[in-house]
């Protein structure tokens, strides 16, 4: 399960970079910062429902893993992609969630120091990232099977390299996001509490990286998700079956098919 808020504070940035303030004279921006306060009878349903999100997504992924683990017959390649999946989720649940309701509901500010400002991004990223290329091998390994099913199937040592690559791939892509994370002091009041945000030197940076991010994590992965199931479903509902036409035979190979789908 996917924590849809863990970049919250990323993704807000901008918001932020608006304060400019003066500390003799309350102006329109300190109405702002008053008015994005969320009242009691909202924050306890959202802590709730966060609560509710851990407990299934960490509770149901650590089942799939020991599952996949525990049973013999389950050590398959698409199964490995699988438990990997549930990896990166049970991660997202245990980074995402807790920093989120920390810094974004409880304190309204970045409580867990500097030093773990740039870590967290960074792996935050590289959770997200990984996520998505690990959904893209599971929908290409479906397509293979069902679009090729006498070609010789990926290994599991192949697999296992796959998987180590995509994770590498994800640690360089998230680079720059842990080396422009930092705790930045609103400029309001003295002492103000900080935020944890990027820092880029122009936005021109800012907003390319932005768009290579969600090229490589949503765009593209959607786009190969997209065409690889279109055409998984032509190959199970549309096409014929190769040879004399045979209803029995043909049903049997169908229904092979969705499970292999599934």
């Amino acid at each position: 399960m996917q924590c849809g808020g863990c970049n919250w504070t990323l993704l807000n940035k901008s918001f932020w970079d608006q304060f400019t303030y003066d500390n003799s004279v309350t102006t329109e921006e300190d109405i702002r910062f008053e008015m994005y306060q969320l009242p009691l009878s909202f924050i306890v349903p959202l802590l709730l429902l966060y609560g509710l999100v851990v407990v299934i997504s960490f509770g149901g992924n650590i089942v799939v893993c020991y599952t996949i683990c525990d049973v013999k017959g389950l050590h398959t390649v698409t199964n490995f992609f699988i438990a990997n999946l549930a990896v990166s989720d049970i991660l997202m649940t245990v980074l995402c969630i807790p920093t989120t309701v920390l810094s974004d509901i409880i304190y309204k500010h970045w409580v867990l120091g500097s030093f773990m400002c740039p870590v967290l991004h960074y792996i935050q990223l590289v959770v997200v990232m990984q996520r998505a290329f690990a959904m893209v091998a599971i929908t290409c390994d479906r397509h293979c099977l069902i679009s090729k099913p006498l070609k010789r199937r990926m290994t599991k040592p192949t697999a296992r390299l796959l998987v180590l690559l995509l994770w590498i791939a994800a640690f360089v892509i998230a680079l720059p996001t842990g080396m422009v994370s930092q705790v930045h002091y609103l400029q309001y009041e003295p002492g103000s509490q900080g935020l944890c945000i990027e820092i880029w030197e122009t936005h021109r940076l800012r907003n390319v990286y932005s768009i290579i991010i969600q090229l490589l994590q949503y765009v593209i992965p959607l786009i190969i998700m997209i065409c690889a199931y279109i055409h998984i479903g032509y190959m199970i509902w549309i096409k014929p079956t190769p040879g004399e036409a045979n209803k029995e035979r043909d049903k049997r190979i169908a229904l092979s098919k969705r499970k292999v789908s599934l």
